[in-house]
């Protein structure tokens, strides 16, 4: 194909990891700069992928500070541009506004592409009178700008003016496949569980207490937390406070290579999400076949079919949370249908071949 893309990006994501395996896979040659610490020989292993990192310890990266201290990241702009001029490339693609997107509107290379991920337009604006003209400022320095979901795309809008195309994260169907395993509970556990980040955005703490109620009702159901994060601590003391620590797995950091264990893990899985731009992980889940309870975060409302708008509840709402698991694990017929028609309806719009065909075309177009 001969094009040659420079992403300015996280190289640890998963996201990332995936779409440049693939786009390398078409023969397109990559260039990913990261900020944060990765393991390039654990991540990549095609000759179409070239890496550099700047080493900034994640954890200091991801701090939500209010101020422009963050902004330490800037003294890594030279060695950006060196790079840039090394690769030479067709497109400089940033992917995340508020940090990769800045550094990108600075050197000034075109065609120039930012894609929005959530907490850089949902978050980041709304700190300050100087982050909202920043954000507008790095935005119009794009070409292109592509949001995930027409849900975050409408936010971006009043940064931006111009069209945003939308560009949904795609789901590996062939991967991400119905079947059941028994690697953690015993076979006549029935399994919730939830694959997110231990954050209080993600809302944990109500699918534990939901939990705690369907315990009551349903004494053969498990719990499966996949995820780390900072607040693993308060869930468990939560969960020790309600009795439930031998009927809850936490499973830590897991590998990429291995999600889709943990969704074939599980029989129903919940995403109670306060705020939601997209939400893949719950459509890996419908992938695997299981049935998916929803908080009414934006970005779920996307990506739902019709037949499972009943399971969409008010985020935080445990008993309501409960009421659907229960009313699932009773009714079967309603259990199998839509288990079928959630991954029909990935298969149709969110399958991961679609999104690299429209990532090679809109760099061609762009170019």
């Amino acid at each position: 194909m001969g094009l040659k893309i420079f992403f300015i990006a996280n190289a640890g994501n998963a996201h990332i990891i995936k779409l440049s395996e693939r786009l390398a896979d078409c023969g397109i040659k990559l260039f990913i700069f990261s900020l944060t610490e990765f393991q390039p020989d654990l991540i990549f292993n095609s000759e179409n992928i070239q890496t550099y990192s700047a080493n900034i310890n994640k954890s200091l990266y991801a701090k939500k500070s209010g101020s422009f201290r963050k902004l330490f990241y800037l003294r890594y702009f030279r060695k950006l541009m060196s790079k840039i001029r090394e690769f030479q490339p067709d497109v400089l693609h940033a992917h995340f506004a508020s940090s990769n997107g800045l550094l990108g509107s600075l050197t000034g290379f075109k065609p120039f592409i930012i894609s929005v991920w959530g907490e850089d337009i949902f978050s980041f604006p709304k700190k300050s009178i100087l982050k909202k003209k920043l954000l507008s400022f790095i935005l119009n320095r794009a070409d292109k700008v592509l949001s995930t979901s027409n849900f975050m795309k409408k936010e971006t809008e009043k940064y931006f003016r111009r069209e945003i195309i939308v560009t949904p994260f795609g789901v590996d169907t062939e991967r991400f496949s119905p079947g059941k395993l028994n690697r953690i509970f015993p076979k006549d556990c029935f399994v919730i569980g939830t694959v997110k980040h231990l954050e209080k955005i993600y809302g944990i703490d109500g699918l534990i207490k939901a939990f705690a109620i369907v315990k009551k009702e349903l004494p053969e159901c498990r719990l499966l937390l996949v995820g780390a994060g900072q607040e693993e601590y308060s869930l468990k003391k939560l969960a020790a406070e309600l009795s439930l620590s031998d009927d809850i797995v936490f499973t830590g950091r897991v590998k990429f290579d291995e999600i889709e264990k943990y969704h074939q893990e599980m029989d129903i899985e919940v995403f109670n999400s306060v705020r939601e731009s997209f939400g893949v992980s719950a459509l890996e889940a419908m992938a695997c076949g299981k049935p998916v309870i929803l908080s009414d975060a934006g970005g779920f409302r996307e990506i739902t079919p019709a037949e499972n708008s009943e399971n969409i509840v008010p985020h935080g709402d445990s008993e309501a949370i409960a009421e659907k698991i229960i009313a699932l694990f009773r009714d079967k017929k309603k259990y199998q249908l839509l288990s079928n028609i959630g991954r029909k309806m990935v298969m149709a719009n969110y399958d991961l071949k679609n999104q690299i065909r429209d990532f090679v075309n809109i760099y061609s177009d762009v170019i």
